[in-house]
């Protein structure tokens, strides 16, 4: 079983490659290899400030039950899962401008789908421990009650989706609206 830290960061990197696809035109008009690395470090790091949420008050969950937080506090391994994230948001962006600048635009996109496929088969793996949350010494002794029979963690969780999402479509909104504007202007 893998840790919730563990699996983010492939999705990380699709999203970084994705931002990036949005404004393919652009960088195939040339635009600086650095805008597109910092576009998803932005992506990956704004994830990673959102997943600080449930590192905090669900550490056990976030850590997928493998290491007890109490061994292991959230505020000794979360500033690295911070920089990791932000990294691979970066990683992703960089890989993909790579690819559509040399006209691989294709490779961009396997390089997206191949990242989302791999998180979807570690997060089935690891399915079962999303599906409860409490404390490690909860979960162990099955007593972590499951997900939809808790609305404060439920609502937590859904706060916490939509303070994701809506900066990360407002940003990508506005690389599409610049795209087809100007393309060399898009990021």
């Amino acid at each position: 079983m893998l840790a919730t830290v563990v699996i983010d960061p492939p999705s990380v990197v699709a999203l970084g490659a994705i931002f990036t696809l949005f404004a393919a035109r652009s960088v195939a008009a040339g635009s600086p290899l650095k805008r597109s690395v910092l576009i998803g470090a932005v992506v990956g790091g704004w994830m990673g400030v959102c997943f600080g949420v449930q590192s905090f008050k669900y550490p056990a969950w976030m850590l997928c039950y493998i290491v007890d937080p109490r061994n292991l506090p959230a505020a000794v391994w979360y500033p690295f899962f911070l920089a990791i994230m932000t990294g691979c948001g970066a990683l992703g962006a960089y890989l993909a401008h790579r690819f559509i600048a040399a006209g691989r635009r294709g490779a961009a996109l396997w390089l997206a789908a191949g990242m989302l496929a791999l998180w979807l088969v570690l997060f089935a793996l690891t399915l079962k421990r999303y599906l409860a949350v409490g404390t490690y010494d909860e979960f162990w002794s099955g007593r972590a009650r499951p997900l939809p029979e808790q609305a404060a963690v439920v609502h937590d969780f859904n706060l916490v989706t939509i303070a994701t999402a809506v900066p990360l479509l407002a940003l990508l909104g506005a690389i599409i609206w610049r795209n087809r504007r100007s393309p060399a202007a898009a990021l």
